[in-house]
């Protein structure tokens, strides 16, 4: 390889893998976030209630991602064989899958939050927060599994920039929701330790919404056929669940 395909080659490289690493590296933001926020707040029991939820939630968000990989996988592969249709079935697949996994979860969260935080805290106030704070972002599931299904097809389509969009504003947002739900700024409701996690889920549903944009946008449906006729598979969704599988069962090891 000559000096100037080496070049062209790391820039390539750069190209997809920075805007990667950038939001990978947003994901850590938002608990991070929601600590040094929640950190200013004159009692310290919220703190020590949100350390408690946030090993609880990494776990749960984890699992609830690992649909990610199996779709970047499949897509990547169709569209190295030149076949952009059957990347588009097996995104169409993936969002079914976020969807119903999403709803899950979600139902999961709303009944069993109060039940977790009892496994994790030992201190009734502090259990008690880390329940509300638990039951806010668990039950808004569903915008995180869609969030990620289609991440999973813009990896797997080389189009890292415009998720790279997405988790900046996101974090800017949960910035900013944050900063005014915990203290009542700008005429929001003073919520405390429960602002952070409406400011994350709100945040995250944003993220989602972006995302949704993005598969609806004409030039995609005709490009790869999203939510065409005939475009949900359950083989493809079995196969997704199968590629992802290791991950999730990582994340609860």
């Amino acid at each position: 390889m000559n000096p100037d395909d080496r070049r062209s080659l790391r820039r390539q490289l750069l190209a997809l893998a920075l805007p990667l690493m950038a939001s990978n590296l947003s994901q850590s933001l938002l608990s991070l976030t929601d600590t040094l926020m929640v950190g200013h707040l004159s009692d310290e029991r919220p703190l020590a209630a949100l350390g408690h939820a946030n090993v609880v939630i990494l776990v749960i968000f984890l699992v609830m991602s690992a649909p990610f990989l199996g779709i970047q996988a499949l897509v990547a592969r169709r569209l190295g064989e030149g076949r952009e249709r059957a990347a588009g079935q097996v995104a169409t697949s993936g969002l079914v899958l976020g969807t119903l996994s999403g709803i899950a979860f979600g139902f999961a969260g709303w009944l069993f939050a109060d039940d977790v935080a009892v496994l994790v805290a030992q201190d009734r106030d502090v259990t008690r927060l880390a329940a509300d704070y638990l039951q806010i972002r668990w039950t808004f599931a569903l915008p995180i599994t869609l969030l990620w299904a289609w991440r999973g097809f813009l990896y797997g389509a080389s189009r890292t920039r415009f998720d790279m969009g997405v988790a900046l504003t996101v974090n800017a947002l949960n910035v900013l929701l944050t900063w005014m739900l915990i203290w009542g700024k700008w005429g929001a409701p003073e919520l405390g330790m429960p602002g952070a996690a409406w400011g994350s889920a709100l945040a995250t549903t944003t993220g989602a919404l972006m995302m949704a944009g993005d598969s609806l946008r004409p030039s995609i449906r005709r490009r790869y056929g999203i939510y065409g006729k005939g475009q949900v598979d359950l083989k493809i969704m079995a196969a997704i669940v199968r590629l992802s599988m290791p991950r999730a069962v990582q994340a609860m090891a």
